[in-house]
């Protein structure tokens, strides 16, 4: 997401880093986020924050479709001030944009209206 050129996300200031302990089997067997349930396994994810103004994220599925919240997939972005391309090379910019949106190559989803990013 380097090519946005500073944040698509942001907490707060002030705001503490909210983290979520989400079932492990779930999110990497069905790439769903639930919570944790005790005594079963679980894996911690730090949010990394709400969408800045001026940008949009969505994650999809393999195939290019939108997610619900709490569904793990790949992270895509939009906006205003986001590139349009990459200089001279057509091949690349095709390769990385699906329509409109800029493909992070990021795994994660939207819980609560925040970011949790999975792999990068």
């Amino acid at each position: 997401m380097a090519e946005t050129v500073f944040a698509v996300t942001q907490t707060a200031l002030g705001e503490e880093t909210r983290e979520y302990a989400v079932d492990a089997n779930t999110l990497a067997n069905h790439h769903r986020a639930i919570p944790a349930v005790y005594g079963k396994p679980s894996r911690r994810v730090l949010s990394v924050g709400r969408v800045i103004p001026g940008l949009e994220i969505d994650i999809i599925g393999a195939d290019g479709s939108a997610l619900p919240a709490d569904h793990a997939g790949e992270i895509v972005v939009r906006g205003e001030f986001l590139f349009s391309g990459y200089y001279k090379n057509d091949a690349e910019t095709a390769k990385s944009f699906f329509r409109e949106w800029y493909r992070t190559g990021d795994t994660g989803f939207v819980h609560d209206g925040e970011l949790y990013i999975l792999a990068g």
